[in-house]
């Protein structure tokens, strides 16, 4: 059976189609990066829970910094729970070996009309009566409070602001969903957060650099020899790497304390097991610590900072250095209470960053939150950016931004559906025009006719005879037509040999008249030839 040739058609149109709209969603992705702060509800007004006079306790220093809670049906004082910005669950301490679990119970604030049912508990056992170490309120990647205030529509984002009083080292101010303008002065200072498994706030060191009580400065740490630090509020010090921690010891004449003796419940000393070895002072110390990061925010910790008094188990007074050794081997750091008492964080887990700025002793709260235009403050946001190329953001362009935030994913939406549908319609269109043609082969190759049945070609009866004639020549010559002779004395096409495909194949309708139009193996020139035989000889 001869085959017909046919031409399978493409598609070349709706390929490129797809890939000019993806391209048009990777530009929208770029141009409005609204993934991040898509969930932002500037409907919502922020949490403060520590910065006025109904959740903070100001009649005693015991509960500085603390938030009061109140589990279950509960009507009595409450819980005077810790913040930590590193811990994610909320911990509470229990009595009598009931700790190490967890449960749901209710929570409420004191003071605010805020609760949260069936909220998940981690309960610790109890060190002693004087501990409330373990009443903890995690702020960190995975906050559970954060999460469940958001859920429940009580803050606008996923996001947070504190300060510190630089007197006591307890948190003077916390706002949930937001951020208090109040309590900061010039630029926010960006940062990246970290993976959420692990350390999250971390900052890259440039520069320490000490100012002693005449002036003298000494470079303890330079650009060349920076690095990470981690923001921690659960301690009051500064781990610094051994190296420079050594230089701040021989500046200042310090000496390594007997942690033994350290009564850390006045303090939190962490333990020096878990950081190294702490140190003390010799003599008096007056002194300074300016600590510049690597995106150019820079916090000077003052002598009163760096130097607290300490009773020991010995009833003795000494004065414990805010500067700690770290670990042997250890060459990345921990900045905790004695450098957020000079600064003003903000986090904000929907873009992934963190901000710090110059703290201020604040006045009347301006509220805000990232993402959301600001109506009740005359003053600009300017944010210093974590990016080499640093750029400043005002709050004159916020109007814009929580359009895009808004617009960014209904385009980006709108437009993947777009991509999907016609991916869609590409899939369905190729399997038709698969089928289709696989069809067309299937009725043309039925319709080819073999060599033992030449009338289905469509030919002429005489035609017909010459051209079955012509075939047996061929199946008797095993590779040629050759000098063949049939009853009615050959057809006379001596040396004419078929190649094995054509060189030309002719769908033009045959010129004999009455012959319907074919698609023919043979040119209309080697036809013309079988039409009209030789005569004998």
């Amino acid at each position: 059976m001869l085959p017909l040739l046919r031409k399978t058609p493409t598609i070349c149109t709706l390929p490129s189609m797809a890939t000019v709209i993806l391209a048009v969603v990777l530009t929208v992705a770029v141009l409005f990066p609204a993934v991040a702060s898509a969930a932002v509800d500037c409907g919502i007004q922020p949490l403060v829970l520590l910065g006025n006079t109904t959740t903070t306790d100001t009649t005693t220093t015991d509960h500085a910094g603390r938030v009061n809670v109140q589990l279950g049906e509960d009507s009595g004082s409450g819980l005077w729970m810790s913040v930590s910005i590193v811990d994610d669950a909320t911990f509470v301490n229990v009595r009598n070996g009931n700790g190490n679990g967890t449960d749901t119970n209710s929570l409420r604030f004191s003071g605010l009309d805020v609760k949260i049912e069936e909220y998940n508990l981690t309960y610790v056992e109890k060190k002693t009566d004087s501990d409330p170490s373990s009443n903890i309120i995690g702020l960190g990647p995975d906050s559970t409070l954060i999460r469940e205030l958001y859920e429940a529509k009580i803050i606008p984002s996923r996001s947070y602001g504190l300060s510190y009083d630089a007197s006591t080292l307890s948190i003077d101010s916390l706002v949930l969903g937001g951020q208090d303008r109040s309590r900061y002065s010039g630029s926010l200072y960006e940062s990246e957060l970290a993976e959420p498994n692990g350390e999250a706030l971390n900052v890259e060191v440039e520069r320490i650099t000490l100012t002693k009580e005449d002036g003298e400065q000494v470079v303890l740490a330079a650009p060349a020899a920076n690095f990470t630090a981690t923001l921690d509020n659960t301690i009051d010090q500064l781990v610094l790497p051994s190296p420079i921690a050594a230089a701040f010891q021989r500046a200042v004449g310090a000496v390594v304390a007997d942690s033994s003796h350290l009564n850390s419940s006045e303090i939190k000393v962490p333990s020096s097991t878990q950081y190294g070895r702490i140190l003390r002072y010799s003599k008096s110390f007056g002194g300074s610590l300016t600590i510049t990061l690597r995106n150019g925010y820079n916090a000077t910790i003052p002598s009163e900072v760096l130097s607290r008094s300490l009773n020991t188990t010995t009833e003795q007074t000494v004065r414990i250095s805010a500067v700690l050794e770290a670990k042997s081997g250890q060459t990345s750091g921990v900045f905790g209470a004695a450098f957020l008492s000079q600064a003003y964080l903000s986090v904000d887990y929907e873009s992934m960053k963190f901000y710090l700025a110059n703290r201020a002793n604040g006045g009347n709260m301006e509220l805000s939150t990232f993402g959301c235009s600001v109506s009740t403050s005359s003053t600009p946001i300017v944010i210093v950016s974590a990016t080499p190329s640093t750029t400043d953001r005002s709050s004159s362009n916020n109007g814009s931004s929580t359009n895009t935030h808004i617009l960014g994913p209904v385009l980006g939406s709108l437009i993947g559906a777009i991509v999907i549908l016609i991916a869609i319609l590409f899939l369905i269109k190729r399997y038709k025009l698969r089928k289709k043609t696989e069809k067309q082969n299937s009725l043309a190759a039925a319709a080819v006719p073999t060599t033992s049945s030449p009338t289905s070609r469509g030919l002429g009866g005489s035609d017909d005879k010459q051209l079955g004639e012509y075939n047996q020549g061929i199946s008797s010559s095993g590779g040629g037509v050759g000098a063949r002779r049939g009853h009615n004395g050959g057809l006379g096409l001596e040396g004419i040999r078929l190649p094995t495909t054509p060189s030309r194949v002719s769908l033009a309708p045959s010129t004999m008249a009455g012959t319907p139009a074919r698609n023919s193996y043979f040119t209309e020139d080697f036809h013309d030839i079988v039409r009209t035989p030789p005569p004998r000889s």
